[in-house]
């Protein structure tokens, strides 16, 4: 039987502290957040607990005990659900989460492997063509990547941290055949 996945930490993309979201009846608003979960990029809808700010960009745990608790989930929702603030967000938020589990991602691209026998991973990846790919796979061979900076030098492919954010933010608000890092 597969697990049931679960977000441990959510990166809030936009907070309202007087918005109750329309598809949830509530007499009184209630504060809220929009966030992207760290591990499989769930986008969810929080409940803000205990009259507390919080601030884009913050990581908060979406599972503590009840007396600390910071927010709770009401829902995973879908990128169209999201507030034009939490849309101009994303990016920045997913580079931040990229940079701060570097080895994680960098784990990702040394075992990136073939789709189909003609498209490799790599090549989903904007700006990665099949001569990129090539140079990545021949210098993966001589030796794992051990950092973003050493798989840039190696590799002549910059903004790596950018260009994995932005194919994340593809996979989120646009349906793709094949998936890299969203479940």
């Amino acid at each position: 039987m597969e697990r049931r996945q679960k977000e441990n930490f959510a990166w809030i993309l936009d907070y309202m502290d007087r918005g109750t979201p329309k598809r949830f009846w509530r007499k009184e608003p209630i504060p809220y957040a929009q966030a992207v979960g760290e591990e499989y990029f769930f986008l969810l809808e929080l409940q803000v607990f205990g009259g507390r700010r919080l601030a884009i960009g913050q990581r908060v745990p979406l599972f503590s005990r009840e007396e600390q608790r910071t927010v709770a989930v009401l829902s995973r929702i879908y990128y169209e659900d999201l507030t034009m603030e939490a849309k101009d967000n994303l990016k920045q938020v997913l580079i931040r989460i990229i940079e701060l589990n570097e080895q994680r991602f960098i784990g990702m691209i040394n075992s990136m492997g073939l789709i189909t026998p003609k498209l490799h991973s790599y090549e989903l990846l904007s700006g990665i063509g099949k001569n990129i790919t090539k140079k990545i796979i021949e210098e993966r061979e001589k030796s794992a990547f051990k950092s973003f900076e050493e798989f840039e030098e190696r590799t002549g492919v910059s903004n790596i941290k950018e260009i994995i954010a932005e194919r994340i933010k593809e996979e989120l608000s646009t349906k793709q055949k094949y998936k890299l890092f969203v479940r």
